[in-house]
C-alpha cells in the first residue's frame, strides 16, 4: 500500500543515519522488521543482531531468532543474561521489566563498545507508549534508539510493512516473555519458568 511505502521510507531515513548498530533481536515481528531494515540500509557488516539468552526465553524462541537472523543475512550473537540473579527482578514487582531490560541494555551497550558499533537499537513502537512498559525507561536511560517509534510505526504498521517486504514474521503472534506468565508478587524461579515453557 501507499501508506506502507511512506512508512518504510520514513524508517529507512531513520535507520540510514545510524552508521552502525547492535539490534536487540528477539525474533518477534518488531525486531525482525528493524533488523531487516538495518541490514538493507547499512549493510550486514555494520549490523549485529544480539539476542539475550536467559531463563525467561523459551528455547523455541531462541532457535527462531537464530534462524531469522540467518535468513536476513545478519551476524548474530547470543549473549547470556541472568535476571534471576537480580533480587529486584526475582521478587516480581510491577517494575520487574525495568530491572530485566536494564541488564539487557547494559549487556548490549557493552557488546557495542567492544565491537565499535555506534548505536544500540530496539523495536519499540507507538503502541508501546500506551501500555505500562517499564522496560522503555531502561532503554532510554541506556541511550538506546527506537527507529520504529521515531518513524511513527504502530504494531499494525509493522505488520503491513513486514508483509510488503515479504518477511515471514508479518503475521507472527506477539510472544510475551515467560516471566510475564508469573503473577506479580510471586517470586520468579527457574522452576516456575520451566513449568510455563
Amino acid at each position: 500500500t501507499l501508506a506502507g511505502r511512506h512508512r518504510l521510507d520514513a524508517l529507512d531515513r531513520h535507520v540510514s543515519g545510524l552508521e552502525s548498530v547492535v539490534v536487540a533481536f528477539s525474533g518477534g515481528a518488531d525486531s525482525t522488521l528493524l533488523l531487516a531494515t538495518c541490514v538493507r540500509n547499512l549493510g550486514a557488516g555494520r549490523v549485529l543482531a544480539a539476542t539475550a539468552d536467559s531463563p525467561t526465553l523459551s528455547r523455541r524462541e531462541l532457535d527462531e531468532a537464530r534462524q531469522l537472523a540467518l535468513e536476513l543475512g545478519a551476524p548474530h550473537e547470543v549473549i547470556r543474561t541472568d535476571e534471576l540473579a537480580n533480587r529486584c527482578f526475582a521478587e516480581n514487582s510491577s517494575d520487574r521489566c525495568f530491572h530485566c531490560k536494564r541488564e539487557l541494555f547494559a549487556a548490549l551497550r557493552a557488546v557495542a563498545e567492544r565491537d565499535g558499533f555506534k548505536h544500540v537499537a530496539y523495536g519499540a513502537t507507538q503502541d508501546d507508549l500506551t501500555d505500562f512498559r517499564p522496560g522503555l525507561r531502561a532503554a532510554e536511560q541506556a541511550g538506546a534508539v527506537a527507529p520504529l517509534l521515531e518513524a511513527g510505526f504502530t504494531k499494525q504498521d509493522v505488520r503491513d510493512v513486514s508483509a510488503l517486504l515479504g518477511l515471514r514474521t508479518a503475521l507472527k503472534p506477539a510472544m510475551a516473555c515467560l516471566a510475564s506468565r508469573v503473577p506479580y508478587g510471586t517470586r520468579i524461579t527457574r522452576d516456575n519458568l520451566v513449568f510455563r515453557m
